[in-house]
């Protein structure tokens, strides 16, 4: 279980590296938001998008099923604790 926990929270780790990079360049090449709070948003959704990809969900399909409050689709949480548990490392 200890194992598993260092695994994931590496995983996050590098997920928010790569994103972090990856949100700092996408504000270089785009417009600014107009305030904190459109940035922090911007931020959260981009994170969002890139997670979603790395575990093959559809990014547009998460977010409906979240707004429209059907919750077919397992919590971004699950799905990241599935995918440690199925690397078990």
């Amino acid at each position: 279980m200890i194992c598993c926990q260092i695994y994931f929270r590496n995983f996050i780790f590098t997920l928010r590296f790569k994103v972090d990079t990856r949100q700092a360049r996408a504000r270089d090449i785009s417009f600014q938001t107009r305030n904190e709070k459109g940035t922090k948003i911007k931020d959260s959704f981009m994170s969002l998008a890139e997670t979603a990809k790395k575990l093959a969900v559809s990014f547009y399909d998460y977010v409906y099923d979240r707004v429209s409050g059907e919750f077919k689709m397992p919590s971004m949480a699950n799905l990241i604790a599935q995918k440690a548990q199925s690397l078990q490392v």
